[in-house]
């Protein structure tokens, strides 16, 4: 049995994986098979140490052999993503049976468009302050609670995110400001 015959699973990696890999500044390599015209209006940015590169699927189907060479190489490993899922699954089996460790994103780009980041930035005695960030927008929303009462600064568009954090902390949610239209 020749190695090209043998299949190997394909791993899949989260929105919120890709974005610890950024956050944490990691050498990251994304082949973005959505069609050029996509890919121009918007994609995955980050630091130095991610590189996008953008070969269409139906590159891949019509001239496999030179758009696996597109690929940037010398890194560890490719992520592959697309507007749904499926196509980065197909690049990604490709890219594997060419010796190249490849993973695709679930759920596609339109995943991390609405991937949403909370985290606290001050929690103590006297409240919190929680940050909420969309990366896919480059938007930056805060939460402040104290004593049963919650301010939100900059909301984004998505408002179920801001009640969830404000309901297990009983506060009743008073104030909005909007620094800067959106």
């Amino acid at each position: 049995m020749a190695l090209a015959d043998v299949q190997t699973e394909v791993k899949t990696f989260t929105a919120a994986e890709l974005y610890q890999r950024i956050i944490n500044d990691e050498p990251t390599t994304i082949v973005d098979v959505r069609n050029s015209e996509d890919f121009s209006r918007w994609g995955v940015e980050g630091r130095d140490s991610l590189k996008v590169v953008n070969i269409p699927y139906f590159d891949f189907i019509e001239e496999e052999e030179e758009s696996v060479a597109k690929v940037p190489a010398g890194r560890d490993q490719v992520f592959v993503i697309c507007a749904k899922e499926g196509s980065s699954q197909f690049v990604a089996e490709i890219l594997q049976q060419h010796g190249i460790q490849a993973s695709y994103m679930e759920g596609g780009i339109n995943i991390w468009r609405n991937l949403y980041d909370v985290r606290d930035v001050v929690s103590n005695r006297f409240g919190r302050i929680i940050q909420v960030a969309r990366p896919a927008r480059g938007d930056l929303s805060f939460v402040v609670i104290s004593e049963g009462e919650a301010a939100v600064v900059d909301p984004l568009r998505h408002i179920g995110h801001y009640l969830e954090i404000v309901r297990p902390a009983d506060a009743k949610l008073t104030h909005i400001f909007d620094t800067h239209a959106h």
